[in-house]
């Protein structure tokens, strides 16, 4: 019960501070001192932490669950990223890097869309009779 109240203060202090449950990290060699860090859910191998993780995770926190951010960029961008080197690609537009460093922050993922592209393959589709398996996917 005393591993229980740690990990809910320190859950709650976390929450306080405006960061999502699952950047609070579980340190096995001193539970009360539980410090925000990049992987929820990491923790040394012992007992206690492990017993505090499973208790973590049942709390079922809306913020321990992963997050994916999608930012809608122009075609032209979307056609010249790199997908190995997605940070490079943004830094010339504020919004996707502002969004980039928000997940970054949150341990969340960043993946980039082009929806006017995606709307005129899925016209160029229809208009070559393709019919795409009726889901809205474009035949391949």
């Amino acid at each position: 019960a005393g591993d229980e109240a740690v990990v809910l203060n320190g859950v709650k202090k976390h929450l306080e501070e405006g960061l999502p449950a699952r950047t609070f990290v579980i340190k096995a060699d001193a539970p009360s001192q539980a410090q925000p860090s990049e992987g929820a859910g990491q923790s040394s191998s012992s007992d206690g932490a492990e017993h505090q993780l499973r208790f973590l995770s049942d709390l079922q926190l809306l913020t321990l669950k992963p997050v994916i951010y999608a930012a809608n960029v122009d075609e032209s961008t979307f056609l010249s990223i790199d997908m190995n080197d997605i940070g490079e690609a943004t830094q010339s537009h504020k919004h996707v890097q502002a969004l980039r460093d928000k997940a970054a922050r949150e341990g969340a993922k960043l993946i980039l869309v082009s929806a006017k592209l995606e709307s005129d393959l899925m016209e160029l589709a229809k208009s070559s009779g393709a019919d795409g398996g009726g889901d809205g996917a474009v035949a391949g």
